[in-house]
C-alpha cells in the first residue's frame, strides 16, 4: 500500500508519535516543547498534559505513557483527564509523544478509549534491528544503569523488535491507512535530518528546526566500558563521569595520554598511570559492541520482518537494510579482561 499521507490530516485529528527509540525522539520532543508558540500558529498543540520535561531524554508525555502502560494500577488516569480537558476546545491538531507509544507495552485500543471523537494517527521511526539494540544497550548502561551484556539486554527487549505484532495491533485499532512508518535513515530523510523529516511529514515548516536538537548523544564504545563497569562496582558518579569525559573523543585521550606518558607531576600512583594509559588507548578508534555471532542472530530473526513491514506500509524498506554499526568492527576489547581490570584500577 502506499505510505500515508499526514500533511493534510483533518481538522482535530491526534498524531501519536511513537518513537522507537533512538531514532532521534529527543530532538524532535524538544524542538516540539520549545516551539509550542510557532506550532499553535501552524494549526497544531503539543500539550502540556503528561509532559515531563527532560532535556536529555525529551520533553515527551511521559506521564500520559506510564498512564497507559500501569492501567492496573493508576486509577483514573489523571494526565488523561487533564489532556482532554487541554485540548477540548482547541480547534487544530494535536501531537502527543513517546517512544513507549509504539511498543508492546501499549495497547492502542486502551489510547482510542482516552480519546473520544478524535481522529488517531501513528508516527514511528523504524530502525535497523542490530542498530537498534546496540543503540539502546549503550543507552541502557549509561541511563539507566544496566549492567549485563549485549545479549542479555537483547534477550529482554527483544519483544521489541516484533514489530509486526505492534504494526497488527495499531492497524486494528486505526487502519492502516492511518499507520506512517518511516525508515530511519539519513539518506532518506527529507531536509537531511530525522527532525526536518519529522516535520515535512506533517506539513510543518521546516524553519521550526533551527534549534540546538537534544543533549542525548550517544557514547563511544570505550565510555561505554567505563559506565558499564561502574554499574556493575556501584562506583561513585564522580570519578565515573571524569573517566567516560576524558575518553569523549580520540584526540583528546591522546593528548591526556602523552601527558600522562611526558610526566608524572600531579602524583598518580605508577599503577593508576599504567592503567590511566591502557584505558584512553581505546578511545583511538570507533568499534562496535556486539559481538558477530549476536549481530547474525538478530539479523536472522528480526531484519526480514522489518523490511516487510516498511514495504507494507509504504516505505524504502532498502534504507534500513544494512547497519550501520555492523560496518564499523568488533571492538573485541570491551569485554577484555586486562582492559576490565584497568577501568576497575581507576574506579576504585
Amino acid at each position: 500500500m502506499p505510505a500515508a499521507d499526514f500533511t493534510h490530516l483533518p481538522p482535530r485529528a491526534i498524531v501519536v508519535h511513537g518513537g522507537m527509540h533512538k531514532t532521534g525522539s529527543s530532538a524532535i520532543q524538544n524542538t516540539l516543547a520549545a516551539q509550542r508558540t510557532d506550532l499553535t500558529t501552524q494549526g497544531w498543540l503539543y500539550p502540556q498534559a503528561g509532559c515531563v520535561i527532560q532535556e536529555a531524554t525529551g520533553h515527551r508525555h511521559r506521564t500520559l505513557m506510564k498512564e497507559l502502560r500501569q492501567n492496573d494500577e493508576v486509577k483514573g488516569k489523571p494526565s488523561w483527564s487533564r489532556l482532554r480537558a487541554e485540548i477540548h476546545d482547541w480547534p487544530g491538531r494535536v501531537l502527543i509523544s513517546h517512544e513507549n507509544f509504539f511498543s508492546p507495552q501499549i495497547d492502542p485500543q486502551m489510547l482510542l478509549e482516552e480519546l473520544p471523537g478524535r481522529d488517531v494517527y501513528l508516527l514511528a521511526y523504524l530502525r535497523h534491528p542490530v542498530d537498534y539494540v546496540e543503540s539502546c544497550y549503550r543507552e541502557w548502561v549509561r541511563r539507566w544503569k544496566f549492567s549485563g551484556s549485549p545479549r542479555e539486554y537483547y534477550l529482554k527487549r527483544q519483544a521489541y523488535l516484533e514489530l509486526p505484532e505492534q504494526a497488527a495491533a495499531w492497524t486494528a485499532a486505526i487502519g492502516a491507512e492511518r499507520l506512517l512508518l518511516r525508515p530511519y535513515h539519513r539518506a532518506h530523510f527529507k531536509g537531511g535530518s530525522v527532525l526536518t523529516d519529522f516535520l515535512s511529514q506533517l506539513g510543518l515548516d521546516e524553519h521550526l528546526a533551527q534549534l540546538p536538537a537534544s543533549g542525548n548523544d550517544s557514547l563511544n564504545s570505550a565510555q561505554v566500558m567505563v559506565h558499564l563497569v561502574a554499574n556493575q562496582l556501584r562506583a561513585t558518579p564522580k570519578k565515573r563521569d571524569i573517566l567516560a569525559n576524558t575518553l569523549a573523543n580520540a584526540e583528546a585521550a591522546a593528548r591526556q595520554l602523552q601527558e600522562a606518558q611526558a610526566s608524572n607531576a600531579e602524583g598518580i600512583q605508577p599503577g593508576k598511570l599504567d592503567a590511566l594509559r591502557r584505558v584512553l588507548r581505546t578511545a583511538a578508534a570507533p568499534g562496535r559492541i556486539m559481538d558477530d555471532a549476536l549481530m547474525r542472530e538478530i539479523e536472522a530473526r528480526h531484519l526480514d520482518t522489518f523490511l516487510a513491514v516498511l514495504s507494507e506500509h509504504g516505505a524504502d524498506a532498502h534504507a534500513v537494510a544494512d547497519s550501520s554499526y555492523g560496518a564499523l568492527p568488533q571492538d573485541s576489547g570491551f569485554f577484555e579482561a586486562e582492559l576490565r581490570a584497568s577501568v576497575e584500577h581507576l574506579l576504585t
